[in-house]
């Protein structure tokens, strides 16, 4: 039994009031007061709960994959659009989807694939900021036409950044082939861009490769004793010849007097020596007046002036082991000519070698292991047509008037450069 907290009574054990005073006999707490959390601290609270949910979404989704099939990709990254293309060095934003390559058959063959990074608002060079955040870049071959397995052997160097030949590239492959029998063929370049967050980025170029026709004359298979016998052997092959066939000529270790013109198709002349070291000689002029992307190439040739120009390209040329002595201007190229010299001698001309290029026509911005010795001006340049660095590794400059007249400017890559 209890008794009643306010009257002292006898109270029923299931009573809620005291049948004698009337009061109620259940003992009411005091409602305690909740405690508010801050709005501020509610407000964080939930924020880092946000971005931890966030983070464990990102962390959970598969990584990506890239590929359009085409030349170019699109990459967003820290709030910043890049955009990965191949393409020509002096077009760098431009993709350059198809690429045609033509070889004689049984002659090894080589060319680089470039890889650009580009800031896709402005195009401006944004490998710098890129490459940090990529694993590694690879590149092969795919979908090679059927048979070409058997008709040719075709490679691609591991890609790599090579600041000395184009800085602004990304990723440089070399392109290495050779065509076994004649036919055209096609395979895809992939380039492979693995990301450190795992995402993958792809970019493809057609590549389409055919075999040419190559004739090769020596003096045993052509009359080439005087300086007539040899243009008009040039005549006949320019009127019989495919326009790209790849033409050899080898010279006898003599003297031509007279102008010499190649009007038709690009031919490579190569010089020979004579039992007393006498070489293959031109004292009058050379005009490359035919027009085309074929290179000619000169190889171990000597070209003796008194004065007028040596050598004058319309189309593209290539100077290898060649001296050239005694011309107002020993070698001039114009319009959208381009020419390369390496391990040639340019010695008592007025100009060595004049260039006056508009287009961006080049072969390779490269003069290697050339002397320049006692001209009055070694280079001349008047203008040049791209933007990449010309480099004259291994050059040496001595005893010229003037070593380089840049009057247009251009960008130059003076390393390895010797100058006395």
């Amino acid at each position: 039994m209890k008794a009643c907290p306010h009257c002292g009574a006898v109270l029923p054990d299931e009573a809620s009031f005291c049948p004698s005073c009337a009061k109620s006999v259940i003992i009411r707490e005091k409602a305690r007061r909740r405690k508010r959390l801050p709005a501020k601290a509610v407000f964080v609270f939930f924020a880092v709960l946000a971005a931890g949910l966030l983070a464990v979404f990102i962390w959970s989704l598969p990584p990506k994959t890239y590929d359009n099939g085409t030349a170019e990709a699109l990459y967003d990254m820290k709030g910043r659009t890049y955009q990965l293309c191949i393409a020509w060095a002096d077009t760098p934003t431009i993709p350059f989807s198809d690429r045609c390559a033509s070889a004689a058959v049984n002659s090894d063959s080589r060319y680089p694939s470039l890889l650009f990074i580009n800031d896709a608002s402005t195009g401006e060079d944004a490998s710098g900021e890129f490459l940090p955040q990529v694993e590694r870049i690879t590149a092969e071959f795919a979908s090679l036409s059927p048979g070409g397995g058997q008709d040719m052997r075709l490679s691609c160097t591991p890609p790599a950044r090579q600041t000395d030949y184009v800085p602004h590239a990304a990723s440089i492959t070399y392109v290495d082939f050779c065509i076994w029998n004649d036919g055209d063929y096609e395979a895809q370049l992939v380039f492979t861009v693995n990301m450190k967050n795992s995402d993958t980025i792809r970019v493809r170029q057609a590549h389409h490769f055919r075999s040419i026709k190559t004739y090769t004359y020596t003096p045993e298979d052509a009359p080439m004793d005087t300086l007539e016998e040899l243009q008009a052997l040039l005549e006949e092959i320019g009127r019989t010849a495919e326009p790209d066939a790849e033409i050899n000529i080898h010279l006898p270790p003599l003297t031509y007097e007279g102008e010499l013109v190649l009007n038709r198709l690009a031919v490579n002349l190569y010089g020979s020596l004579d039992r007393t070291g006498e070489r293959t000689a031109f004292t009058g002029p050379v005009h490359l007046a035919y027009s085309g992307g074929v290179i000619s190439y000169f190889e171990g040739i000597d070209f003796t002036g008194s004065g007028g120009t040596g050598i004058s390209a319309m189309s593209r040329l290539h100077l290898t082991n060649c001296r050239l002595s005694g011309w107002d201007t020993a070698v001039f190229c114009s319009e959208t000519a381009w020419v390369n010299t390496d391990q040639c001698t340019f010695s008592d001309n007025g100009i060595g070698l004049r260039i006056n290029n508009a287009e961006p026509n080049i072969s390779d911005s490269r003069f290697e292991g050339n002397t320049f010795q006692g001209n009055q001006t070694a280079v001349l340049l008047e203008q040049v047509g791209i933007e990449t660095p010309l480099k004259f590794p291994g050059t040496l400059f001595s005893g010229n008037g003037t070593d380089i007249d840049n009057r247009c400017g251009q960008e130059l890559d003076l390393d390895r450069t010797v100058f006395q």
